[in-house]
């Protein structure tokens, strides 16, 4: 994979910190508007693999950031890896470049262009509608434009399990020896950015803490930002030693000072996005999984094969967009009946049993 001359550090084979890429199967193959694979056209003609050309825009994050970008861009390489395409990133130092970066490359006939995030939402309508023939594609944001792929997640499901361990761990501790854990009754919720996408994260784990059970308190705080690892580190220290026996972080760059935090306190922490156990392997207990290179690479894969298609595709736990990370090293301090529970939520879920509903603040009805 590439970089352009605008970039601010390189991105080279392997991924950064340790991300994980997730297995790709059948079950999470994208496409339709239930993440379903759409039926290829006999009459559409695939492209020439080596031919196709991707380039894909980081948010303002970047990488490195542990999680999201660097998911983003462990798609496109696994795409070059597998699908032989060439693939390109660009980062963006401000907002202001997120325009110019995706103009960029499809001034330069790309076949796909992508963005990262719904912080690019304004900036990818503005340039699909300058560039009416240049295949588009957005994460976590819908652009309602002929030309352009929205990938959405149900962010809110994988973090109802998320809630759903926190709050099994905390009660099992209240027993029984589990180090780290003291059984308060108490966890934790820190957020990035204050907005309706967090806000997912947030009701779905407060609606899996209380699916548990009720009496848990669950404590919640937003540092205002995604990229200030301080804060993170400041309100996680607070929850801490206010009693949360486990915090779970959807913040991004902000939530390396909650794992850092987790650390110096010797406490357990639930990561986001991608597997961040490799970042603290005694601490990160588990994550919620957002696959984020599987939608990636399936969007690519779409490029390649000639079953492109413009609007909304949803990755949720029915096919495997969402989930849980394994615990581990630690997979042996969790009780199997705490495992057992898990597993009977996630059929749950799937099964339309149980749903996880949002409030107009995380953007439902």
């Amino acid at each position: 994979m590439m970089l352009r001359a605008t970039t601010r550090k390189l991105w080279t084979k392997g991924v950064p910190l340790a991300v994980t890429l997730a297995v790709i199967t059948a079950a999470c193959s994208g496409g339709g508007a239930d993440g379903g694979q759409p039926t290829a056209d006999p009459e559409a003609s695939s492209v020439a693999q080596a031919d196709v050309r991707v380039g894909l825009t980081t948010s303002i994050a970047g990488l490195g950031d542990q999680g999201f970008n660097d998911l983003a861009a462990a798609g496109v390489q696994l795409a070059e890896d597998e699908l032989g395409i060439q693939g390109d990133v660009v980062e963006a130092g401000a907002e202001t470049d997120y325009v110019p970066n995706m103009a960029g490359f499809a001034e330069d006939d790309y076949d796909l262009v992508y963005a990262v995030g719904f912080l690019m939402q304004d900036a990818l309508r503005e340039v699909a509608t300058q560039h009416p023939d240049t295949n588009f594609a957005i994460i976590d944001a819908v652009v309602d434009e002929p030309n352009v792929a929205s990938i959405t997640f149900r962010e809110e499901q994988g973090s109802f399990l998320a809630g759903v361990f926190a709050a099994l761990m905390t009660q099992e501790a209240g027993s029984a020896d589990i180090p780290k854990m003291t059984g308060t009754n108490k966890v934790g919720f820190i957020g990035g950015g204050d907005v309706p996408l967090i806000h997912k994260f947030q009701e779905g784990f407060e609606q899996g803490v209380h699916a548990v059970d009720p009496s848990i308190e669950v404590l919640v705080a937003y540092a205002g930002s995604f990229t200030d690892a301080p804060k993170g580190k400041e309100l996680a220290l607070s929850m801490y030693n206010s009693g949360a026996d486990i915090v779970y972080q959807a913040a991004g760059p902000t939530g390396t000072g909650v794992i850092e935090a987790a650390v110096e306190l010797d406490r357990f922490v639930i990561g986001v996005d991608a597997d961040q156990n490799p970042v603290a392997p005694d601490h990160v207990i588990t994550s919620m999984l957002k696959n984020v290179d599987a939608a990636v690479f399936q969007t690519i894969e779409s490029v390649t094969d000639g079953t492109f298609e413009a609007g909304v595709t949803v990755f949720g736990i029915e096919n495997g967009g969402v989930g849980l990370a394994p615990f581990h090293s630690m997979d042996a301090i969790v009780p199997q009946a705490v495992k057992d529970r898990i597993a009977e939520f996630e059929e749950q879920l799937k099964s339309g049993e149980v749903e996880v509903t949002l409030s107009p603040a995380a953007g439902g009805e």
